[in-house]
C-alpha cells in the first residue's frame, strides 16, 4: 500500500499526516484516506500534476473532500 512514506516527507509533514500518532497508527487509516494524503501533500508543495494523478484514484473522495467533507464523522480514540 502506497503512502506518504514512499514520498520522502519531511519531519512536518509525518506531524501533519500523523498527527502525532505512531507510523503503525496512521497506517491503519482507511486506503482512499492514505492516497489522499499523498495527493494533499503534492498540492502543499505545489505539484499540482502529481497531485492531481492522485486524486484521480480517488474520484469520490476528493468530491467529497472538496466539499469540504461536511457529513463526515470521525471517531476520536
Amino acid at each position: 500500500m502506497e503512502t506518504i512514506f514512499e514520498h520522502n516527507p519531511t519531519q512536518v509533514e509525518i506531524e501533519q499526516f500523523t498527527n502525532g500518532f505512531s507510523k503503525e497508527y496512521y497506517l491503519s487509516k482507511d486506503k482512499d484516506i492514505l492516497i489522499a494524503d499523498i495527493a494533499i501533500m503534492y498540492a502543499d508543495r505545489g505539484n499540482t500534476k502529481k497531485s492531481n494523478e492522485y486524486w484521480s484514484k480517488i474520484p469520490d473522495l476528493h468530491q467529497q473532500w472538496q466539499l469540504g467533507l461536511d457529513y463526515v464523522t470521525v471517531a476520536v480514540d
